[in-house]
């Protein structure tokens, strides 16, 4: 498998390369997709090792959303919190300049039962931006604003930068 340095050959990385690190990790209650996300982040950047499920572990199946990760750094990653109303353009920016950089955006939906679910972006498309999640052991890809915002709005993310 690629790292992220060496994916595209040009140190960017992509969507296969994260679905191939979430392929290797697994949500482990209905209900900590929040927990799980982040340990995905700390996985794409060889922060943690493919074994890492203490956030899930502390958290259980609580449901905590962003806020024991916003505006903290965890194993060397620092993540802030954003909100935004439709229509999502600064979001729809930000996908692209966060990919370029090699980072993912952390984004939290409202899914089709009306239950929120958080994604990892991965890359930009026409008019959308694939993203990869976990529903327990299936890795779920979809693009999330064709497929989630522009019709379930919630607009809630985080970013984060690498700290070395």
């Amino acid at each position: 498998m690629q790292r992220p340095s060496q994916a595209f050959g040009r140190g960017r990385m992509d969507h296969k390369y994260v679905k191939q690190v979430a392929d290797k990790h697994y949500q482990k209650f209905e209900n900590s997709c929040s927990p799980s996300a982040i340990e995905l982040v700390l996985k794409v950047h060889e922060r943690v090792p493919y074994d890492f499920y203490e956030l899930q572990d502390k958290y259980g199946n609580e449901n905590v959303g962003f806020e024991p990760f916003a505006n903290r750094e965890i194993h060397g990653v620092q993540f802030t919190e954003h909100k935004e109303k439709p229509p999502f353009i600064h979001l729809r920016g930000l996908v692209g300049m966060e990919h370029g950089a090699n980072r993912c955006v952390v984004v939290a939906t409202i899914e089709p039962k009306g239950k929120a679910h958080i994604w990892l972006t991965t890359e930009p498309v026409s008019y959308g931006a694939l993203a990869v999640s976990k529903d327990l052991k299936q890795t779920v890809e979809i693009d999330i604003f064709r497929e989630r915002l522009d019709v379930r709005p919630h607009g809630h993310y985080l970013t984060y930068k690498l700290v070395e």
